[in-house]
């Protein structure tokens, strides 16, 4: 897809039921109340201080540091 170009509406009927934009705190709920996947990021502002290095520290262990640049 080149860039600026923007995707055509579906042709087809159900198109009509994809939704123009995503709830994502929605989503983020379903996934931890239906699979227990939790969605977060570590900048959220209703997480604290000791939450967010928690968050840090289990994403570090699981995919390694950050690299920044």
């Amino acid at each position: 897809m080149s860039a600026g170009h923007k995707p055509s509406a579906p042709r087809c009927p159900l198109g009509k039921l994809i939704p123009d934009t995503i709830d994502t705190e929605s989503l983020k709920h379903d996934a931890w109340s239906l699979h227990r996947i939790l969605v977060v990021s570590a900048d959220d502002p209703r997480i604290n201080w000791i939450e967010r290095k928690i968050l840090q520290a289990i994403g570090e262990k699981l995919f390694g540091r950050v690299r920044h640049g």
